[in-house]
This record gives structure tokens, C-alpha cells and sequence, in this order.
């Protein structure tokens, strides 16, 4: 650490603190935040349409969380389905593929896509920005958006960062957004 001091010259490194600091398995923390966004949709839909069988669209592990997860508050509800998932690994049976295209979950998400509403127009410049690593906006469904929004003719910027999660695209993504509100902001 004491090759950094160039950055503050006249401080001394003494010491790290860490907060929130992730030490968990990746690959298993992006499963259980897939389950998690597909286990919403899911209870959306079943109260929107009491007939919609959720095991239309998951295996037994997601879908044996469902009954707790319904009463629960989002941070219990997201420990609920970590728990099942650490449980199984990567063997936790879960959304299955595809599960966005059964014929009810594809009109659900139809329905609250803000680009299939009537009226919804964008006219000025829009930069979307999208993580590869993203397990909150999956990157299938925001090019999908993004490919509507360039068929209406919306002036759409949309870049791709592969590495980046829901959280760190801020960090990925500064210089473009800077440059694009520059571009906007100046006369």
C-alpha cells in the first residue's frame, strides 16, 4: 500500500476498513438474485391472474419457497430463497429456460413494459446503461426494451458493460454518462 502515497502526498497508510465487503460465491449470489426477480414476477402474476401455476415457469426448489416468500418483506424474502439456494448449490432447481416466454408471463411482463404502454413516447436523447453482470435488470429483457425503443424511432444510446453488476455500472458507466450530459447540457 505505501507504493500509493503518490496519490495523498504527506499521509501515511495505516490501515483498510471494508464495509459491506463481499466474500461470497458470485455465481451463487447472481442464482439466487435470478430466483429472487423471477419469484416476484411470479407472485405478480399469480395475484394479477389466481390461476397462473407458478410451476408453469420453475422446478421444485424456487417453487417450495413461494408460500414463505409471498409473507415476507423483500430483504427476508431475498434471505429465503439465498438459504434454498446455498442448500442445493448450483443444483437448486429453479426458473427454468425460457420461463420469460410462457404465453402468461409473457403478456405479465408485456403488460408492465413501460415501452409497450399506450401513449409512452420518448422524443429526447436517452442513454441506457446495462451490466453483463446484472442480476436485478437482466440484460435479455433491457435489449429487448432498448430494440423497441429504436423501432419507435427514440433517439437511444444503449451501451453494454460486461463485467458490471446493478451496482457497480455506476463506477463502469461514468465517463459515458458524463459525456452524454455534457453533450445535452451544453448550448
Amino acid at each position: 500500500m505505501e507504493a500509493y502515497t503518490h496519490e495523498a502526498p504527506g499521509t501515511r497508510f495505516v490501515g483498510s476498513a471494508a464495509a459491506a465487503a463481499s466474500t461470497r460465491d458470485e455465481a451463487l449470489h447472481n442464482l439466487m438474485m435470478q430466483q429472487f426477480q423471477g419469484a416476484l414476477m411470479a407472485t405478480g402474476l399469480a395475484v394479477m391472474q389466481p390461476s397462473f401455476d407458478p410451476a408453469s415457469i420453475m422446478g421444485p426448489d424456487l417453487a417450495t419457497t413461494l408460500p414463505a416468500f409471498r409473507a415476507l418483506c423483500s430483504v427476508k424474502a431475498i434471505g429465503t430463497i439465498d438459504a434454498a439456494v446455498k442448500a442445493r448449490g448450483r443444483a437448486f432447481a429453479g426458473l427454468k429456460p425460457g420461463w420469460e416466454r410462457q404465453p402468461a408471463m409473457r403478456a405479465f411482463l408485456a403488460a408492465n413494459d413501460p415501452a409497450a404502454m399506450p401513449g409512452f413516447v420518448l422524443r429526447k436523447p436517452v442513454l441506457v446503461l446495462q451490466g453483463g453482470a446484472d442480476t436485478f435488470v437482466l440484460e435479455s429483457l433491457q435489449t429487448a426494451f432498448v430494440d423497441r425503443l429504436k423501432q419507435a424511432s427514440v433517439p437511444v444510446t444503449y451501451r453494454r458493460y460486461p463485467d458490471a453488476d446493478h451496482f457497480s455500472i455506476l463506477h463502469a458507466a461514468n465517463a459515458d454518462v458524463l459525456a452524454f450530459l455534457r453533450q445535452r447540457l451544453t448550448p
